[in-house]
């Protein structure tokens, strides 16, 4: 239904190739590129348990992200595009996959040690207090806008690719500090 073939030469993903920043037992590595589909539709039926406001959701295979009352974000292995796009046919679809980047900033003792909250704190404006697992914020950094989501293993920063230097360095020299 709304699935139109407009293919792009694949995106270029300049951070793939970078090695994982690490300070203590702070971690910063790039992800894997996957399938990204951005939704838009009426979110209230019961399948939606993301549809709330500032969460996120997951199964074994693909995480779902709230981005405002009539908006979500499905990610999920990056083979699975066409799939995703056969499962959610009722919905108004955009191909997201190219355009955005993923981050995961990880601690290995502690996911709301002080480290992970200096360096999230000094790049974003979040309340960690009020900031759960399974939770997920837009914000900016500098002149770039990000998705953060809370999961069990750290943060995951998804950003758009065109910024991908622009934001690692920002990281880099914060975790050079910490």
């Amino acid at each position: 239904m709304n699935a139109v073939d407009q293919s792009l030469p694949l995106a270029n993903f300049p951070l793939q190739d970078k090695a994982p920043l690490s300070n203590l037992s702070v971690s910063l590595s790039p992800l894997p590129p996957c399938s990204k589909l951005i939704l838009r539709g009426n979110f209230d039926a019961p399948e939606w348990p993301a549809a709330k406001q500032f969460k996120a959701a997951a199964t074994s295979q693909s995480h779902a992200y709230w981005l405002g009352p009539d908006e979500q974000l499905i990610t999920a292995p990056d083979d699975t595009i066409e799939a995703l796009q056969q499962h959610y046919a009722d919905y108004v679809q955009v191909d997201v996959s190219d355009y955005y980047q993923q981050l995961l900033l990880a601690d290995s003792h502690d996911q709301n040690s002080a480290a992970i909250q200096h360096i999230l704190g000094q790049l974003f404006h979040l309340d960690f207090d009020a900031f759960a697992v399974g939770q997920c914020q837009q914000t900016q950094c500098g002149q770039t806008t990000v998705l953060i989501a809370r999961q069990d293993n750290g943060y995951l920063i998804q950003y758009r690719a065109s910024y991908g230097d622009y934001l690692w360095e920002y990281f880099e020299r914060l975790m050079q500090a910490t």
